[in-house]
């Protein structure tokens, strides 16, 4: 890929051709300043520049507002092609947009954030995912290879808000838990806050990540196409209507593939996103969004089975909506108005009749979220206030009947993938309203030292419980590149699952959602969190530590107990971790943490299931040139607590679906478990690589990838069984390749 480049009329004239992005995001930048030996100019509307020079040698600058200044010395010996990658950096004057993004920060800024040029540098399986990314920061930690889900700081996967554009997600994945549903063509930036998070956020015990969407270009139509291993898809935004729109789609497409060549695959799944934002006025300005993704699982296969009858496989997905309006009454106050609908569904209704006996899977589950909110915040007499009230209706609806499919083939209980210890047929319906108030002030007390307090009131109605959850946050900066914090918050969880044999099936599309229906299952959490954060300990090297603990009240545990499968348990999380950031042409961080998280059943404590010792990671990015990158994920973990067997005795082999003998062997040992999670698997580590180009060819910007998950083959465990003659175990992922192009234009 390149260009035909033409001399010019002197003989030792060389063209200089390039293009200026940014380093974070990928954005084209134009009107930047680019100087060599005393020839200006700047780059055009795509950021692109071009000119002649007669000069053999010297440096080239680059510079805009924002923005690091770029300088190379270039010798010329021929035509030159450049990718320049400008680092942002803050500017220390206020500046307020109509879309109101630069207003909206946060007071207390997120431990993490990402934008599209971090994610594209961070190896993962398939392809590009905004949830695996978050993988490579410490206190974030997976069950196994095939999981997408999020652990973050000794907290279960459903203790995390994860919301696109303000509006939560309730189930986040696709390909059953292996992949995100939030493409990053889709994503300008993400935001992490592992714990203590702001008043603003609220129902979550763990953690929140915000994603925010990419906004429209308002000069000239912009889009992308990508395509790879898992799924492929095109973005377009650009100017509609006197304001801009987004939009994207995506599909996998091995099922149309194989469909050709051999057999269709039972799955697919596919998303669509749009987004469109309007000024108003000068100071005001209307945005909606809608995302809707959808997955499908054929559990008949004609060709297997006496009859089948499907009116619909077993199809789940989101729908999620959001129409705000924004009020700048000047650069220091704005108001925030906005409605949003979220939600997520599975819907089957097929049978087939096997060896004479009926069998089908027919289900019927929703959970539907309709909320609006109204936020102000404002910046007067050195305070900083954020002041809001939601308002929100919520249902569930669980109903299923399951009998023998294709899902047996992955799954040891298909009715599992709903909650542990599910019947094969359940029916639940139900409703609440929660009313919240929320506030928080800012305020500067001197040079060295800030104060964030504020807090959350919540009216849950369904159990008539109202509540205050305060938070406060202490900055102290002794030097300007040293900060201490001293951080408390109390948070509460609207809802919850019973999903604790993580590693006994690593298919889960559609965990349940139950309403807490007393106060001894409404789940909360009080954070404590101190830490230090040491900007340039010496050149280009930052260092962070953070501790924390939780102290955990309410949380769902299960058991392999026939009177009692469910019980509600107190607990606590804690940890330490360190963080080594490091930047220029080798830039990326090492960390370690080490973690405890805990459940006390009153009997014994134990280590909840997904708890992870120790974890030891590292990733770093090399530019190989202006064009090329090198990254490098590696992560070592101890290994997941186990339930383990103490006790067997032999009982009849009921070996089909419907609990009759039908051959074989009339008895088989069956198992007592001992104490909970009291043994643990191997230890899990894993090297990732990954190689991304940015390339230009005339008005396109092509983006390869290669990466290779596991590259020294490693046998990491995924899911174990027991039986008579040990402990059995499956590994995890193969050397894993995946190749990949994004072009944009």
């Amino acid at each position: 890929m390149g260009f035909n480049f033409t001399v010019a009329a002197q003989e030792q004239a060389y063209t200089f051709l390039g293009i200026v992005i940014d380093s974070k995001t990928g954005n084209r930048l134009p009107s930047t300043v680019i100087e060599f030996n005393g020839i200006y100019t700047t780059s055009n509307i795509d950021g692109y520049f071009e000119f002649a020079s007669d000069t053999a040698a010297d440096t080239i600058k680059v510079s805009m507002l924002g923005y690091v200044d770029y300088k190379k010395f270039v010798e010329l010996t021929e035509d030159v092609e450049l990718v320049i990658k400008l680092e942002q950096k803050p500017i220390q004057i206020e500046q307020v947009t109509v879309s109101g993004e630069r207003y909206n920060e946060e007071v207390i800024p997120s431990d993490y954030h990402l934008q599209i040029g971090d994610l594209r540098k961070i190896p993962q399986l398939g392809e590009l995912d905004a949830l695996r990314s978050l993988y490579a920061f410490p206190g974030v930690s997976s069950t196994h290879d095939f999981s997408a889900q999020l652990y973050i700081r000794g907290g279960n996967f459903d203790e995390n808000l994860i919301s696109l554009d303000g509006v939560p997600i309730y189930n986040p994945y696709h390909l059953g838990g292996i992949t995100g549903i939030v493409s990053t063509d889709l994503i300008s930036d993400e935001y992490l806050y592992p714990s203590n998070y702001t008043p603003n956020y609220g129902g979550y015990l763990s953690s929140v990540l915000s994603m925010i969407s990419k906004d429209g270009n308002g000069e000239k139509l912009r889009g992308s196409v990508s395509l790879g291993l898992v799924s492929s898809g095109i973005s377009l935004n650009g100017p509609l209507f006197g304001g801009t729109f987004s939009t994207s789609y995506r599909r996998t497409y091995w099922d149309l593939i194989t469909s050709i060549v051999y057999k269709e695959l039972p799955y697919n799944y596919s998303d669509i996103f749009l987004k469109y934002s309007i000024p108003v006025s000068e100071n005001s300005f209307v945005r909606a969004m809608f995302f809707t993704t959808n997955d499908q699982f054929k559990v008949f296969w004609e060709d297997y089975y006496e009859s089948v009858k499907v009116d619909q496989h077993p199809t789940w997905g989101n729908v999620l909506s959001s129409v705000e309006y924004q009020y700048l009454f000047s650069k220091r106050s704005s108001i925030k108005g906005q409605v949003y609908y979220s939600s997520t569904s599975l819907f089957a209704k097929a049978s087939a009749i096997d060896y004479g006996t009926d069998t089908g899977f027919n289900a019927d589950n929703s959970i539907k979220d309709l909320s609006a909110l109204v936020e102000y915040r404002g910046k007067f007499g050195g305070h900083s206030l954020t002041a809001g009230v939601t308002a929100k209706l919520r249902s569930t609806r669980w109903k299923w009947d399951i009998g023998r499919t294709e899902l047996d083939d992955f799954i040891n209980e298909v009715s599992y993938i709903f909650f542990d210890y599910a019947e094969d047929k359940f029916s639940l319906k139900q409703e609440t309203e929660l009313y919240n108030f929320y506030a928080l002030d800012s305020v500067k007390i001197n040079r060295m030292f800030d104060v964030t307090f504020g807090g959350r009131m919540l009216y849950y109605t369904s159990i008539d419980k109202f509540d205050v959850y305060p938070f406060i946050h202490f900055t102290y900066k002794p030097f300007d590149n040293v900060s201490l914090v001293l951080s408390y918050g109390k948070y509460y969880q609207e809802m919850y699952t019973i999903k604790e044999l993580l590693l006994e099936s690593f298919y889960s599309p559609f965990s349940v959602y139950f309403l807490p229906e007393s106060e001894d299952q409404f789940q909360t959490s009080d954070h404590y969190l101190a830490g230090i954060k040491m900007k340039e300990l010496i050149p280009t090297l930052d260092f962070s530590i953070d501790a924390y603990c939780k102290q955990r009240y309410n949380l769902a545990a299960s058991y392999k107990d026939y009177n009692n499968h469910y019980k509600f348990e107190n607990g606590y999380a804690a940890g330490v971790e360190l963080m080594l950031k490091h930047t220029g042409w080798l830039n990326g961080w090492i960390s370690y943490s080490y973690s405890r998280s805990v459940k006390d059943n009153e009997k014994y404590e134990y280590y909840s299931q997904y708890d992870r010792m120790n974890n030891f990671k590292c990733h770093l990015n090399m530019s190989l040139s202006s064009s090329w990158n090198l990254s490098l994920f590696f992560v070592y973990s101890s290994g997941l607590p186990i339930t383990t067997p103490d006790k067997k005795y032999i009982g009849l082999n009921t070996i089909d679906f419907n609990d009759r003998y039908i051959g074989g062997e009339p008895f088989e040992w069956r198992f007592i478990d001992g104490a909970k999670n009291s043994e643990r698997i191997a230890d899990y580590h894993r090297l990732d690589l990954g190689f991304t180009g940015t390339l230009f060819w005339d008005q396109y910007i092509v983006r390869p990838y290669l990466q290779v998950m596991n590259v020294y083959n490693s046998a990491n465990p995924f899911s174990y069984g027991f039986h008579s003659n040990g402990t059995s175990s499956s590994r995890g992922s193969f050397i894993t390749p995946t190749i990949g192009v994004t072009v944009e234009f």
